[in-house]
């Protein structure tokens, strides 16, 4: 008889509600605690636990989905269960080490996760790095989990605050770029509707050329960008004013700012 797959979540926001739902659609039993009760209406297929003692008691397998500045309450919270019923910690918090776990819990089991928001689709990618007391098979059981979501990179903890800055903010970054391109296509007197929808398929588009693609990005803007034409006007424009320096300076403020968490942690 197969062995049934038990999770439990605590926190049930937009990343633990994206891998409730992956979990829950690859046949894992999910059991969710969220102190905000509202976040827990309408839910199905999923069970509600009443605290996290009791989701830790019924959970082999807990993943922490709180946000980071209530960290360190949680962990004051559940220490006491985690040392009874002896669990794997899989935390998503953004900027708080294993180190920091393993402080505040003797010989806690625990792998650190940064997914991103592109979860919510099942195309997230998530880098993985463990703590002192995980054993390989322990690693495997995450990659498990978190390719409900999208695909994973098992990687050395100090790549962590760069996966922040990069894959973890990344999608910010790219609405930042629509919304400066659909403000333009506002500009120029389309409707809100037509270009809002001109810019998510451009970019839709444009990622979906290239996904399974070898060549480098360099070579896809060449191909885009014919000698003297449109496209060239407007990246020659972007060269003059150094834009790239500048988007490469906003990532390194982001790596910067996750290195800051990670040491407050």
């Amino acid at each position: 008889m197969k062995k049934e797959k038990i999770v439990g979540i605590i926190g049930f926001g937009n990343m633990g509600t994206a891998l409730g739902e992956g979990l829950k659609n690859k046949g894992w039993k999910v059991l969710i605690y969220d102190k905000e009760k509202k976040r827990l209406k309408g839910i199905k297929k999923i069970l509600l636990s009443s605290n996290a003692r009791e989701l830790i008691k019924n959970s082999p397998l807990v993943i922490i989905a709180v946000k980071p500045q209530n960290i360190s309450f949680l962990v004051d919270e559940i220490r006491e269960a985690i040392l009874t019923y002896n669990p794997l910690l899989i935390s998503i918090a953004a900027g708080v080490s294993t180190r920091f776990f393993e402080d505040k819990i003797p010989k806690v089991r625990i792998v650190r996760v940064m997914p991103n928001l592109a979860a919510k689709k099942r195309e997230s990618i998530s880098f993985i790095s463990k703590g002192r007391y995980v054993i390989p098979q322990d690693v495997k059981i995450v990659e498990e989990i978190f390719k409900c979501i999208g695909d994973v990179v098992v990687t050395r903890e100090e790549f962590l605050d760069k996966v922040t800055a990069i894959s973890g903010s990344g999608p910010g970054y790219v609405y930042y770029f629509m919304n400066s391109i659909y403000r333009v296509a506002l500009s120029l007197g389309f409707s809100k509707s037509v270009a809002k929808e001109m810019v998510i398929k451009t970019f839709w588009g444009a990622v979906s050329i290239i996904k399974d693609s070898k060549e480098d990005f360099s070579f896809w803007i060449k191909k885009v960008a014919s000698p003297k034409g449109t496209t060239e006007a407007a990246i020659n424009f972007w060269k003059s004013c150094n834009l790239e320096k500048l988007i490469q300076k906003g990532v390194r403020k982001a790596y910067l700012r996750a290195k800051q968490l990670s040491l407050k942690s």
